[in-house]
């Protein structure tokens, strides 16, 4: 199956040439350093970019032709224009592509979700379950969830496929609801709304608003799946009238979390139940979030009619991904890599993940700003300071950019010794200081937003 002109003429206009053959829809390409021949360039504008600029660039690299806006293109001459194609706004037109392509695959069973916290570890999750169950299966690659990722993501759809996965995140208000106009899911779950991009949406509730746009219905949605710990959500969910699934460690959710056990291995074994009957999950190496992460990859899994022993025994293969509680070994040093990504919601689920997984070792806290929390910056890391100190009471706190002081002042004001502290303003200035981090520890801990380049520590100590 491949798209016909016929087929693009909604999202182009209709002067163009049908003599020629149509693209295949990954023949649309924004990047034009990616270009290969016989592709289209789509070149998309940002807040510090044009990609019209790069036109010319794409013709020479062999693009058979490109859409552009009228107004950005002034530098292209006549000829180069006669291989283009008009179009009023060149990402709402691959975004259109996209969805065009995704309504051709019709057959195919879409699952989207969202959420502050646990987006990408859930999608992996829910992934291997149902690629377990047939191999044509689709997820999102990394974390490409926004406004250009999810069409990127829906162009790698091909028609064999059967499920796939698509991680939604925003950054500002609707931007979930023209994700999922575009992406016209099957089963969608909201994970959560807690507190990160603060600084972006100003308030708890614009966030959680944006978060259950993901339920917005189109003519494909069938089922909602949804956290039944939060009764924000629960009553906004009391009103659609879908099938729905819910979560969580409340007595009446479908797919109930009911006790977790840590081994001194650090494995992890978590009771569930599910239709009155309990299923054991097991993770050889836990970490204190996928609990609740696996609970909403099952709930989603059997919103789509999946068997749950054959969910639990996929899922207890689960080994995690990279920057979210990976553990290296270099000599008698223990190094925890859990920088993907900070939030104080996940800071926290580290740091109780570390604490039960390492409950007696001397522990070494090297911990970064947590990022576009704007004017909650100080108190949230201050909150941090406090937790860390209360749970971890650690053998040495440092601190790498400019808020992750308050983490280190307000521990030192719960009673950490300010000589087990170290301050630096960026991760440069940490990795000059050449510290010998198995002198002071056993269980070292690397955690921050990942525009503090925490992974450049991990790369040194690794």
């Amino acid at each position: 199956m491949n798209l016909e002109w016929k087929d693009y003429a909604e999202c182009l206009n209709s002067e163009f040439n049908t003599s020629t053959k149509a693209p295949r829809i990954d023949q649309w390409v924004t990047d034009s350093r990616k270009i290969k021949e016989g592709d289209w360039f789509v070149p998309l504008v940002g807040e510090n970019y044009d990609g019209h600029k790069f036109i010319d660039s794409a013709l020479k690299q062999g693009a058979y032709g490109f859409v552009y806006e009228e107004c950005r293109a002034t530098h292209l001459s006549s000829k180069q224009k006669e291989k283009g194609i008009l179009v009023q706004d060149t990402l709402n037109t691959f975004q259109n592509l996209a969805r065009i392509w995704r309504l051709k695959n019709n057959d195919l069973t879409l699952f989207a979700l969202t959420g502050s916290v646990g987006k990408t570890t859930t999608k992996e999750m829910l992934a291997s379950v149902l690629s377990a169950i047939d191999r044509n299966t689709f997820a999102t690659a990394g974390n490409f969830n926004n406004e250009v990722g999810v069409p990127m993501t829906l162009q790698r759809i091909q028609e064999g496929h059967r499920y796939a996965v698509v991680e939604m995140g925003a950054r500002r208000p609707l931007d979930i609801s023209k994700l999922v106009e575009i992406a016209r899911p099957n089963i969608t779950a909201c994970l959560n709304a807690k507190t990160a991009h603060i600084e972006i949406f100003k308030t708890k509730e614009a966030i959680l608003d944006t978060k259950l746009e993901i339920f917005n219905q189109t003519p494909q949605l069938k089922h909602i799946v949804f956290p039944r710990d939060d009764e924000r959500i629960v009553a906004r969910c009391q009103n659609l009238n879908l099938p729905k699934t819910s979560f969580g460690h409340h007595p009446e959710a479908d797919i109930r979390l009911k006790e977790q056990t840590w081994g001194e291995d650090g494995s992890l074994k978590v009771l569930i139940s599910f239709k009155n009957q309990e299923y054991s999950l097991y993770f050889a190496q836990g970490h204190s979030a996928y609990p609740i992460n696996a609970a909403a990859a099952l709930a989603m899994g059997s919103a789509a009619g999946l068997g749950m022993n054959k969910m639990v025994k996929t899922l207890s293969s689960f080994t995690g991904l990279k920057g979210r509680f990976n553990v290296f070994r270099n000599k008698d040093l223990t190094i925890i890599d859990d920088c993907y990504n900070a939030n104080p919601d996940s800071m926290k689920e580290g740091i109780n993940t570390l604490v039960q997984r390492y409950p007696q070792q001397p522990k070494v806290l090297i911990l970064g700003d947590m990022l576009e929390l704007g004017q909650d910056a100080q108190s949230e890391h201050g909150e941090i300071g406090s937790y860390c100190q209360a749970l971890v009471n650690p053998l040495f706190l440092i601190g790498i950019g400019e808020h992750s002081q308050h983490i280190i002042d307000k521990a030192i004001s719960n009673g950490l010794p300010k000589a087990q502290t170290l301050s630096y303003s960026d991760v440069d200035d940490f990795l000059r200081a050449h510290i010998d981090l198995g002198s002071i520890g056993k269980v070292v801990f690397v955690k921050g937003s990942n525009g503090v380049r925490l992974d450049r520590v991990i790369e040194r100590y690794s």
